[in-house]
């Protein structure tokens, strides 16, 4: 018992340990599982910042793209606004040259009208002044108009630069644009793939933690069962342990009993003896009576042949019997005894009842081999307070110490 204890101990020791490290064994794997997963979502929140960084610099770049074209358009009708005032200009510069040669030609050509007054002619001769004037002020507007139109030339020359400077930098923007456009796509991808991993790695932390639960309600019904198992060894280890101590006590009342029994052995050997002693002596007497029945039935048939010879009248021979007690079954009163000893050649037992028990002379007993096989039929011939002595009457078997008598 003891060692089915120990190993149900021992069996409850090692699933509690195998439990415990496939516990272990799951929580670093779920720390591991949400390791990896926070480092997806870092790497998701830095993809989701470079695209939003992306998609803004995509804006920007679309923004100063369209602020050029504007910048650029707004030149392009400056300068078709100068180009205008320059051909307004030349045809201006144009109608004073033609108006300027009409004037030289006229004043070239001698008067042929006649009837002018003088004062026409200091008219004319003071006219050049006035053409001087006028022409130097116009020389003066055409310079300025020339220096406008250098200013305008040069400005025309440093937005065509600028302008060949955006279209290098909208070429350089558009290829950024695409490899933005490249890169936002893989980022799109990779924010797929996360998701689908980050989906699998769900999946997969529901069913391990599916996984757990299951294992910890089957740990859960075995340690119960086992619990169970070891309340019920305990009752029973409680029980054999009672057991154990009403054996030893009932071991100590036996070995009580056991003396009292040597003690009744050593009075009933001594009751034996005596007992022996008294057969034996009844056996002598039984002897001695015996012969003087003999000699007395000798004597009377004696007697009697003489009175035949004498013709005296034939009487019947008085047969002298010692006086036997009435046979009697004890099967009717439920008496039920052992043999003590055996005098088999003496044709005589022991047993264990006496006149305390109801015990008579004459009385019969059945003799039982293991209390169920008749070997012998015994009756009392002598007794005394708790022993009496019998004769054996009929024997189909060896009678032995200890059989029953009923």
């Amino acid at each position: 018992m003891e060692g089915k204890t120990k190993f149900i101990i021992l069996a409850l020791t090692g699933i509690l340990l195998v439990s415990l490290f496939l516990n272990w064994q799951v929580y670093n794997s779920k720390i591991e599982i949400e390791r990896d997963r926070n480092i997806l979502k870092q790497e998701n929140a830095s993809l989701s910042s470079k695209v939003e960084e992306g998609i803004k610099d995509n804006r920007d770049l679309k923004d100063k793209i369209s602020s050029l074209s504007k910048d650029v358009e707004r030149l392009t009708r400056d300068k078709d606004e100068i180009q205008k005032k320059i051909d307004l200009l030349g045809k201006e510069k144009e109608d004073l040259a033609r108006k300027l040669k009409a004037q030289s030609q006229q004043q070239m050509q001698p008067a042929v009208i006649t009837g002018i007054p003088a004062v026409q002619e200091t008219k004319s001769v003071s006219l050049p002044v006035v053409n001087d004037a006028y022409w130097a002020g116009v020389l003066k507007a055409k310079a300025n108009l020339e220096v406008q139109l250098g200013n305008i030339s040069e400005k025309l020359k440093s937005l065509g630069l600028n302008n060949e400077q955006l279209k290098k930098d909208k070429t350089a923007l558009e290829l950024q644009m695409k490899s933005l456009d490249s890169e936002k796509q893989e980022l799109k991808r990779q924010l797929e793939y996360n998701q689908k991993s980050l989906d699998n790695l769900a999946q997969e932390l529901v069913r391990e933690k599916n996984d757990k639960f299951q294992m910890q309600g089957n740990l859960e019904n075995g340690l119960s069962t086992l619990k169970n198992e070891n309340a019920m060894l305990k009752k029973q280890s409680d029980s054999l342990n009672n057991q154990k101590i009403s054996l030893e006590n009932k071991l100590a009342g036996m070995d009580n009993k056991v003396a009292s029994f040597e003690k009744e052995k050593s009075e009933l050997e001594n009751k034996l003896r005596v007992m022996d002693s008294l057969v034996q002596e009844n056996i002598s007497q039984m002897g001695g009576f015996k012969k003087k029945l003999e000699a007395a039935a000798y004597k009377s048939e004696t007697e009697m042949a003489e009175a035949k010879n004498k013709g005296a009248v034939e009487l019947p021979a008085i047969v002298v019997r010692p006086k036997t007690p009435t046979v009697r079954s004890v099967s009717s009163i439920g008496l039920s005894g052992k043999i003590l000893s055996v005098k088999q050649e003496s044709n005589f037992v022991i047993i264990d009842l006496g006149e305390e028990a109801g015990v008579k002379l004459g009385d019969s007993f059945k003799v039982y081999k293991n209390n169920n096989k008749e070997i012998a039929t015994v009756e009392v011939i002598q007794l005394r307070p708790d022993i009496a002595a019998c004769d054996i009457k009929a024997q189909t078997g060896s009678i032995s110490i200890g059989d029953t008598i009923k």
